[in-house]
């Protein structure tokens, strides 16, 4: 009988050890599955009002730098300028988890410029857990680039 509870002491004892070891390599897509290949990186982008409004199709390669705290229904991803690109989920397709910041994604779909009315702007503050005094802050709006990803691959 002692044998048996040294093997299951043993036994507990090492598990945890174990499953650290484990990583999951399994690719992780939120929305649709894409081939994440040429992979702009997010960095490169700006938002430049001037720049034209079209829409362009491709990859990006980012670190997200916020997440929606409600659901995890948008994120933003840092840029070179210390600007953040706003990341929108088509047709709220998809959602992504809220623990998302600080890592690596290839996102899929089309960025344009957009103008973000006051209002929307205060809601995406409120999604992101601001104060009520930054909230009050946001009185005009402003043009910013968007994407509308179709698919979220975390690196």
């Amino acid at each position: 009988m002692k044998l048996y509870l040294l093997l299951f002491a043993i036994c507990l004892a090492t598990s945890p050890a174990l499953h650290a070891q484990h990583k999951n390599t399994t690719p992780i897509y939120y929305g649709a599955s894409f081939d994440t290949a040429n992979a702009v990186s997010a960095a490169t982008l700006t938002s430049d009002a001037a720049e034209p409004a079209s829409a362009n199709a491709g990859n990006l390669r980012g670190r997200v730098a916020e997440v929606c705290q409600e659901k995890g229904c948008w994120m933003k991803l840092e840029t070179a300028n210390g600007e953040k690109l706003m990341v929108r989920f088509k047709n709220y397709g998809f959602f992504v988890p809220k623990d998302l910041k600080g890592k690596e994604v290839i996102i899929h779909g089309t960025s344009m410029m957009k103008e973000v009315s006051v209002a929307q702007q205060k809601h995406y503050a409120e999604d992101a857990g601001l104060s009520k005094q930054e909230i009050e802050k946001i009185q005009v709006p402003k043009k910013e680039r968007h994407f509308i990803a179709v698919g979220v691959f975390v690196l």
